[in-house]
């Protein structure tokens, strides 16, 4: 299953109001990511995605030590 993130508009940081980035992760999904304060953001459904996505490749590591070679 993926995600299309076309449609989606632009988002602010919760934490510090700046634009996220949107970032495709394991070519399955879109997350948004914030350059100011690091945060990730999912949408409903996308962390699980990435989870399954990350066991299926047999990724060792795991996902969020991936996330952070963005």
């Amino acid at each position: 299953m993926k995600v299309n993130a076309l449609g989606e508009g632009s988002r602010k940081c919760p934490a510090d109001g700046v634009d996220l980035i949107k970032r495709r992760v394991a070519d399955a999904v879109v997350i948004d990511v914030c350059g100011k304060c690091g945060g990730l953001w999912f949408d409903k459904g996308e962390l699980e995605i990435i989870e399954q996505k990350s066991r299926d490749m047999g990724w060792q590591s795991g996902f969020f030590t991936s996330a952070m070679l963005l």
